[in-house]
């Protein structure tokens, strides 16, 4: 089930293409948390269906590669693999 989501992710993430950065948003690239840095935008999605967020991508010290959006970025130290300590 792991190796499942895990592909999943992978693909979801290289299918977002990155997009340029509107210049009223607030440039994240660089920005770290716990285990996480900004490494690009990805574009704006939508949560429950009212919603719009931007998405950035980001890497887990592990190597890992994610797409968050700045709420997630604040709250979480890593991609899930749980290295952080």
């Amino acid at each position: 089930m792991e190796e499942r989501k895990k592909k999943f992710r992978e693909s979801y993430n290289e299918k977002l293409e990155a997009q340029e950065q509107p210049s009223y948003i607030d440039n994240r690239i660089g920005d770290k948390k716990g285990q996480l840095t900004v490494i690009e935008y990805v574009g704006t999605g939508i949560l429950n269906t009212s919603e719009i967020y931007h998405l950035w991508r980001v890497q887990c010290e592990c190597g890992n590669k994610v797409i968050l959006n700045p709420q997630l970025i604040q709250t979480m130290v890593d991609c899930g693999c749980g290295s952080y300590e």
